[in-house]
């Protein structure tokens, strides 16, 4: 069989040599015809014969430019920073501390309404040091000290008791009437100076120099929770914000992120979305005091802060950027104590800020400072509004001042998280202390580990020691045993 194989191959090859057309490899392996030449024209498999998963989906170029990202193409600045807003808008607004807080401050924002009405109601208290200016009555003044318990500031004219009233020396200013004829009138700057109507013994009607838009029994507690509405809303967020970057970094997702959106547009993204989130705040607070206002009978009270509120809620939006940004700064920076110091930085700010206004609200000079400083504005200017102190500039003015302010922190944040972003979280820096302690970490760690090397070998050697102590006792026994077998009478066979 092998034979005629062989001689079948041989006549094969002479058969192929000798004719004209050459074998193909490639034909003889497939089983395909050969090419002679007739084969001109190729055929080409277009998208309509393929299966329709495995066409190209790709749009068109000119299909309309949505910016989505399965269309492949580049996302613009806004369109990531707008997706990046959206992702943690969704993930903080779901959280149990953003529900507890709107909680909290429409509870706040009640009880200040019970407080300020039955304040209003009352109308009582001790306001004012007990100083009235007076005109022309120096010569009485000891006589009404000693009947009324009151200080007595002597003027020359009505003009200057006013100028006193406004100089914040005076309570009021209690001017006579040159003919006798008519009743006494009290001059105050803005609020019922109550303690000098208490110890006159009378009400005559007061005249304000500066007519406030809403009473101060209702204005002081409405400042009260705005203030606490501001430390509230600005720094849930900012924490809620802190909290969801340790824990990007701690699982590596700002890598993730980074690969595909750039950071500054992911940083600006961030700060935009919880801004947008904190308006909810607003609204519930601002809902919840017109509507107590309307019930309790204050509805001309309501209106009248229309101003102070509209003011208080644009301020209020650019710190909350501000603050955000800062805390985004400082959630950046390498080292655990440094951060927790620049964070304590910008809470601290943020509360002091809120309440300085409410500390200085009855001095004017310092007001107008707190008007236009980022931090202390919101509040400042509700109470200038709420006062009827204010002029409609003056809160575009602070408005201004606090964008600018906010966009400076947006841009130094954004910068902080891209650099933090791209060196790869870095490596922190260890302080002479940490290091020093460290190394009596490790030297006490080497202390205890040669310790119990040393007692190993301790143990080892007495182990050893008691078993050549039990070998020799063995080999003792031993000999004793088999002297004692030596010295055994002889049997029978002896005898």
């Amino acid at each position: 069989m092998s034979q005629d194989k062989s001689k079948s191959g041989t006549s094969n090859a002479s058969t192929n040599s000798a004719g004209s057309t050459p074998l193909d490899p490639h034909s003889m392996a497939l089983g395909l015809p050969t090419d002679d030449g007739s084969m001109t024209e190729a055929t080409f498999v277009t998208s309509d014969d393929l299966p329709e998963e495995l066409r190209d989906t790709r749009p068109t170029d000119d299909g309309p430019k949505t910016g989505l990202v399965s269309e492949f193409r580049d996302l613009t600045f806004g369109q990531s920073a707008f997706l990046v807003s959206n992702r943690e808008t969704s993930a903080v607004s779901r959280s149990p501390i953003f529900y507890l807080t709107t909680l909290i401050i429409g509870l706040v924002v009640i009880a200040g309404l019970i407080f300020g009405v039955q304040r209003a109601n009352q109308q009582s208290g001790e306001a004012g040091s007990g100083t009235i200016a007076t005109v022309g009555m120096a010569q009485q003044a000891p006589q009404i000290e000693q009947q009324t318990g009151l200080k007595v500031h002597d003027t020359n004219s009505p003009e200057e008791a006013e100028q006193a009233v406004r100089d914040g020396k005076a309570d009021a200013a209690f001017i006579v009437d040159p003919t006798g004829m008519g009743a006494p009138t009290i001059i105050a700057l803005d609020k019922k100076p109550t303690k000098v109507l208490a110890a006159l013994g009378s009400e005559p009607e007061v005249t304000y120099l500066e007519q406030p838009a809403v009473s101060y029994e209702v204005a002081q507690p409405v400042a009260i929770g705005l203030a606490g509405l501001l430390i509230a809303g600005a720094l849930t967020l900012a924490f809620a914000m802190y909290g969801n970057l340790r824990v990007e970094k701690r699982h590596r997702i700002g890598e993730i992120l980074a690969a595909t959106i750039p950071p500054k547009s992911s940083a600006v993204g961030r700060i935009q979305g919880l801004t947008t989130l904190s308006v909810v705040y607003v609204l519930v607070a601002v809902a919840l005091l017109f509507m107590g206002l309307s019930v309790t009978s204050y509805t001309s009270q309501a209106i009248a802060m229309l101003p102070a509120v509209g003011w208080f809620a644009a301020l209020y939006l650019m710190t909350v950027g501000a603050t955000l940004a800062l805390f985004l700064w400082a959630s950046n920076i390498v080292g655990r104590r440094a951060r927790q110091i620049a964070i304590g930085v910008v809470c601290a700010l943020v509360i002091v800020g809120a309440f300085l206004s409410l500390v200085f609200a009855t001095n004017p000079a310092v007001m107008k400072v707190l008007v236009y400083v980022p931090f202390t504005a919101p509040v400042a200017n509700a109470l200038h509004f709420l006062g009827a102190n204010a002029e409609w500039w003056n809160g575009l003015l602070a408005v201004g001042i606090s964008l600018v302010f906010a966009l400076i922190a947006v841009a130094i944040g954004a910068a902080s998280y891209q650099a933090n972003l791209l060196r790869g979280t870095g490596r922190e820096t260890l302080s002479a202390s940490q290091k020093k302690r460290l190394k009596e970490r490790s030297q006490d760690s080497s202390a205890d580990k040669d310790s119990k090397d040393s007692k190993g070998e301790k143990k080892e050697k007495k182990s050893a020691e008691v078993d050549s102590e039990s070998d020799t006792d063995k080999k003792k026994v031993g000999a004793k045993s088999s002297a004692k077998a030596g010295k055994k009478p002889a049997t029978g066979d002896d005898k």
